[in-house]
């Protein structure tokens, strides 16, 4: 996969990419286009696609892993990608993993850390509901890793839209329960 920190003008490229947003826009000549938001663990680029009912491109929405080959290009100082092609992929043509920017944190350390902050709260009823929730078989390690590093579309897609870096959310709830001690 070439990430998007590493693209350059000039370049032809077909990769996969997460669609952050798509809208329909119009020229100043009053023909639609498609602006679009692509994304991976490297950050965002800007791309268009000029002619929207061409062949070649598909159906697609925001939140879409999407296969596209296009030109890059700079405009007003910033790399944009003009979409030649797109198509929406399936499960399997992609690993979430490289589309979430990760928290630089280790996500063992964070679970231990979590883990030590729950074994260690003294109210009685509180300490039953939490470990309800993290001695649970379901909801053990595995499930607090997927949620740090977005390994699921689903918690990828809410991280996106709010936090743009997966492990945010542990990353701010660790300090929060550090001061309630």
């Amino acid at each position: 996969m070439k990430y998007i920190t590493l693209l350059r003008e000039g370049e032809r490229i077909s990769e996969v990419y997460l669609c952050k947003s798509k809208q329909t826009l119009m020229t100043k000549n009053g023909k639609p286009y498609d602006s679009v938001i692509l994304q991976d663990k490297t950050g965002t680029l800007d791309a268009k696609i000029w002619d929207t009912g061409s062949v070649g491109i598909e159906d697609f929405e925001a939140m879409d892993y999407v296969a596209i080959t296009g030109d890059i290009t700079s405009f007003q100082g910033n790399l944009q990608c003009s979409i030649k092609r797109a198509r929406k992929v399936s499960e399997g043509e992609y690993d979430p993993k490289d589309y979430l920017p990760v928290s630089d944190k280790d996500v063992d350390q964070m679970y231990l850390e979590l883990m030590g902050y729950i074994n260690s709260v003294k109210n009685t009823y509180l300490s039953q509901l939490l470990h309800k929730f993290f001695d649970d078989v379901n909801f053990e390690k595995p499930e607090f890793e997927a949620f740090i590093s977005a390994d699921k579309n689903r918690i990828m897609q809410g991280l996106t839209l709010d936090c743009n870096e997966s492990g945010s959310t542990a990353r701010f709830i660790l300090p929060v329960t550090d001061t309630l001690y």
